[in-house]
């Protein structure tokens, strides 16, 4: 089985991490882990404890300040180790049974370095977007409007924010 853990970016009081956290728990592979990186807002504001004692099976970081989004991803991508796919997933969403499934069919592909799901206004997913392992720029149509994905060649580049609806 792929070794697969999923990063989590919470930032100051974040309640709604919880219901992502139990749908994790329900939904994901068995041998999956969860990190939540548990950045404090400007007011010293922090879920860590609470997601820790509630949730003790997850690996909860504490950068000890705000790192940004993109820092706190890259730290939570050194934290899994050797996990052979990293799933990115907001703290506001809850996963529904066969999201991980998803996410592996697409990646069977070996030339495949990145998948998203592409959902449309009404929640329904609509499609996959997919990007090879080369600066290639994929194209996927989705109700009547093309998006592009752009796969970053190898594993030395950031991540980044996009505006695309990326969750499962």
């Amino acid at each position: 089985m792929t070794s697969f853990a999923a990063v989590c970016v919470t930032y100051g009081a974040a309640p709604l991490v919880h219901a992502l956290c139990a749908s994790f728990r329900r939904h994901a592979p068995r041998d999956a882990h969860l990190i939540v990186i548990a950045q404090p807002d400007d007011t010293g504001e922090c879920e860590a404890e609470r997601v820790a004692a509630m949730w003790p099976w997850a690996d909860v970081i504490t950068p000890g300040r705000n790192l940004g989004f993109a820092g706190a991803n890259n730290l939570g991508v050194a934290t899994a180790g050797d996990a052979e796919v990293i799933a990115f997933v907001n703290p506001d969403i809850e996963l529904t049974e066969g999201w991980a499934t998803r996410l592996l069919a697409a990646l069977d592909d070996p030339q495949v370095g990145i998948a998203a799901p592409v959902r449309a206004a009404d929640g329904r997913v609509v499609g996959v977007m997919y990007g090879l392992l080369s600066w290639t720029v994929i194209q996927v149509d989705l109700l009547d409007r093309s998006r592009q994905a752009r796969a970053f060649e190898g594993i030395g580049a950031e991540i980044y924010a996009s505006s695309y609806s990326w969750l499962w």
